[in-house]
């Protein structure tokens, strides 16, 4: 099922696409096109581009709003369940990583130990 977000996603990268697309051309065809002709176009492809980027923030902005929406009783303005479920995705994800730098700092530990015992014999 597709979600709002992926839907947004998905339209923001054919605008990305396509200004990348015309800049590309752009330059493939600088020396066989009018000067003039190449400067219009290359300034166009950038007011797109730039128009994509201004569309990036506002629905940016806007997920954020919904997100603060679904995480949020309307109501009493406490979080819910859905909130809580993914702060402690994160917390899970983040301690992952913690603990597998902290195993490979370990594994460094040793090595240096094993290495300076070798270098005393």
């Amino acid at each position: 099922m597709l979600t709002v977000k992926d839907i947004l996603v998905k339209y923001l990268a054919s605008l990305y696409s396509i200004s990348f697309i015309l800049l590309y051309t752009l330059f493939q065809l600088e020396g066989k096109l009018h000067q003039v002709y190449v400067y219009v176009l290359r300034a166009t492809s950038f007011l797109f581009l730039g128009y994509t980027f201004l569309k990036n923030f506002k629905l940016v902005r806007m997920l954020r709003k919904l997100e603060n929406k679904a995480y949020k009783d309307p109501l009493t303005g406490v979080y819910n369940r859905k909130f809580l479920e993914e702060v402690f995705r994160l917390e899970v994800e983040k301690y992952k990583r913690s603990t597998i730098l902290m195993d490979m700092q370990k594994v460094i530990s040793c090595f240096k130990r094993s290495r300076r015992l070798l270098d005393q014999t």
